[in-house]
């Protein structure tokens, strides 16, 4: 009887010992999972950035007259933003793309206006680039 108590007993306990080994790997999983969506997420964002900012330099070198539409999603990949335009100095502005916590900046020429949700248009005017 003593021996079927401890052959029991091990089976519980690597039955324990297994049951911790799948937790272990499901925790590492979901971190390296979490780690891999900020990432997609951060690189998303800078692809959003660095496309509006070749925008406003391509809109700054081109002769009055020029006029883009750009469009800019309510999310990109299931991810909320928001973008700012801020004046740094006389000759030169920034754009500011906030998400989860999470800013990046970019140097643009001066624009005046604001980028929205949806359609933005994107005018050069005596020398002076618009948006909206």
């Amino acid at each position: 009887m003593g021996d079927k108590a401890q052959i029991a007993m091990e089976f519980i306990l690597l039955i324990g010992v297994a049951f911790f080994v799948i937790v272990a790997l499901l925790a590492s999983i979901m971190s390296l999972s979490t780690d891999n969506t900020k990432m997609k997420a951060y690189q998303d964002m800078d692809d959003l950035g660095r496309s509006l900012q070749q925008e406003f330099l391509l809109a700054s070198q081109l002769e009055d007259g020029y006029t883009r539409k750009i469009n800019m999603p309510i999310t990109i990949g299931n991810v909320h933003y928001n973008t700012t335009i801020g004046q740094s100095n006389p000759t030169n502005s920034y754009l500011m793309i906030q998400y989860d916590g999470s800013e990046l900046f970019y140097l643009i020429p001066p624009v005046t206006g604001n980028l929205t949700y949806g359609n933005n248009f994107l005018k050069k005017n005596n020398g002076t680039l618009t948006l909206n």
